[in-house]
């Protein structure tokens, strides 16, 4: 005796794999948002102007050499130990979550292709 095929799985799984991929535009963003900040920034006339380094005396770029290399013009500066930081949670960012949304996305893709094999048969 053939019963109903029981398709409520597979909706319940695009259902999941839909905010699966919203959560992955969002990592994807957070990615974004990190290059963008490390990216060195030529400063414009404007954003000196606005800048609140714009008074930056010598002798003070000399005795704290850190914001005198670092100072990127838009946004403020950067120490190399932010920029380290920056660097390490981009990388976790890729590898913990972006990696592991993929592996989740690709295994939703699989069962739906299962179920599809067998109710198809």
């Amino acid at each position: 005796m053939l019963e109903t095929a029981e398709l409520s799985h597979i909706d319940r799984l695009h259902r999941i794999g839909r905010q699966v991929a919203v959560l992955k535009r969002i990592y994807l963003s957070y990615e974004q948002i990190i290059v963008r900040v490390l990216e060195k920034q030529e400063p414009t006339n404007a954003s000196l102007k606005n800048s609140h380094y714009m008074g930056l005396s010598d002798d003070l770029a000399s005795s704290h050499p850190g914001i005198a290399e670092s100072h990127q013009g838009l946004g403020g500066f950067l120490t190399s130990a932010a920029r380290v930081r920056f660097e390490r949670l981009k990388y976790r960012i890729r590898l913990y979550a972006l990696s592991e949304i993929d592996e989740c996305l690709d295994q939703k893709e699989s069962l739906v292709m299962v179920v599809s094999d067998i109710f198809l048969f």
